[in-house]
């Protein structure tokens, strides 16, 4: 087998692929269509994003029809394509390995971590905003690791990260120290505005860390229609009353907890790469 990692379609024969795989269907639309004109065409797999199904333009639907097969990560993201490329597409859940070591939550506070780059569909501002909402006499601290993608975003990080006494902006963290800080937190947060299957819910629900998030499809896909965590995107007072919910109310956050305990098989290694391995014969046993 030979993999090659990102691909610029001038510079590969494609042809003499068996297999290509494209991440990010409209980023990789110029590999999409470089691999559908060749005579005699490797299968192909398009991996469908967060930012292919729900931001602006949308994909090319007659372009990823060339696609022998989709994958995408959770349910919701099946449903939101057009209905023609529905029956061809995979949900893989994307996996995560259960952490080694379990970091002991401190007592003293109440940390919730948002772990998420700075840019506006990941609404990184709305904890902020939701940490001035809460009692005088809570004891959050939420605890953002992210780096800057926009600017502006950054810019203010930097402000509120002087000015709010709950919030704080770590800027980019390693994979370990990202690690650590989420196994160290009482909830992980996540409070996007679109996802197609964020990794940190996978990587919380594994860790057991109870789990807070936005009530959008990617979001919802992973954790369920009745996930306890579930708010309105977008609502700093809704956010802010069940942080404060976790917080005090003690059998709703090992609520949250049992959730992700329940959800971890899911999202087992070996549940993922039997996934791909029957996609992947199906593939082989099909024409291309």
């Amino acid at each position: 087998m030979r993999v090659t990692a990102e691909a610029d379609p001038g510079q590969l024969d494609l042809g003499a692929f068996d297999l290509v795989i494209v991440l990010h269907l409209r980023r990789g639309a110029a590999l999409l269509r470089a691999v559908a004109d060749l005579p005699h065409r490797p299968h192909l797999i398009g991996a469908v994003s967060g930012t292919d199904l729900y931001l602006e333009p949308g994909i090319d639907a007659e372009l990823v029809a060339e696609c022998d097969a989709l994958v995408t990560l959770q349910a919701e993201s099946r449903r939101a394509l057009p209905a023609g490329l529905q029956a061809r597409t995979r949900v893989i859940l994307q996996s995560a390995a259960s952490p080694q070591v379990h970091p002991t939550p401190r007592d003293d506070v109440f940390e919730v971590c948002v772990l998420a780059h700075l840019r506006a569909v990941k609404d990184p501002l709305l904890p902020a905003k939701a940490s001035e909402l809460l009692p005088e006499s809570s004891r959050i601290r939420i605890l953002h690791a992210g780096a800057v993608l926009d600017p502006g975003l950054g810019k203010r990080a930097a402000e509120l990260s002087r000015d709010l006494p709950r919030w704080s902006w770590l800027g980019a963290l390693d994979r370990g120290a990202a690690a650590e800080l989420l196994g160290h937190s009482k909830v992980c947060l996540v409070p996007s505005l679109a996802e197609g299957g964020a990794a940190v819910l996978t990587e919380a629900i594994v860790a057991g860390v109870a789990v807070v998030a936005s009530r959008v499809p990617g979001n919802v896909g992973v954790l369920g229609e009745d996930h306890p965590g579930l708010f309105p995107a977008g609502d700093a007072e809704a956010l802010a009353s069940i942080l404060s919910r976790a917080e005090n109310d003690g059998a709703f956050l090992e609520h949250l907890r049992a959730r992700s305990r329940e959800l971890a098989p899911r999202f087992a290694p070996p549940v993922e790469r039997q996934a791909w391995r029957e996609l992947l014969e199906d593939l082989e046993r099909s024409p291309s």
